[in-house]
């Protein structure tokens, strides 16, 4: 007589599935994917509502920042500016760097007085 293997393999997954089971049923992964993609719009939001408050065109800010058009462009639609990016970007556009970030705190660098 063969062996029956499909009752074996249900023997042996239904302890392995409650095992795992308890770890896994808060789906966490799901959460932590849902928030990073909230904060990745945030922080392309803030990318482009600074550039825009501070005057510059797409091409205009890519130029500035010494890089390719089409490079800046996805930095506002789908990826972040890179950390070296971050404070010439923020310098061009008179941002604390810190706002960009968290969208916390002031959104404009503090006024240096003159002395």
């Amino acid at each position: 007589m063969a062996p029956v293997y499909g009752q074996a393999v249900q023997f042996v997954k239904d302890p392995l599935s409650s095992v795992f089971a308890a770890p896994l049923r808060d789906n966490v992964s799901v959460a932590k994917k849902k928030a990073d993609t909230l904060y990745r719009q945030a922080f392309l939001s803030r990318t482009k509502a600074m550039r825009k408050g501070a005057g510059f065109k797409q091409a205009g800010m890519a130029k500035a920042l010494g890089i390719e058009a089409e490079a800046y462009a996805k930095y506002e639609q789908r990826t972040m500016l890179p950390h070296h990016l971050i404070a010439p970007f923020c310098e061009l556009t008179g941002h604390d760097p810190w706002f960009l970030i968290t969208g916390k705190g002031p959104a404009h660098k503090p006024s240096r007085l003159a002395g």
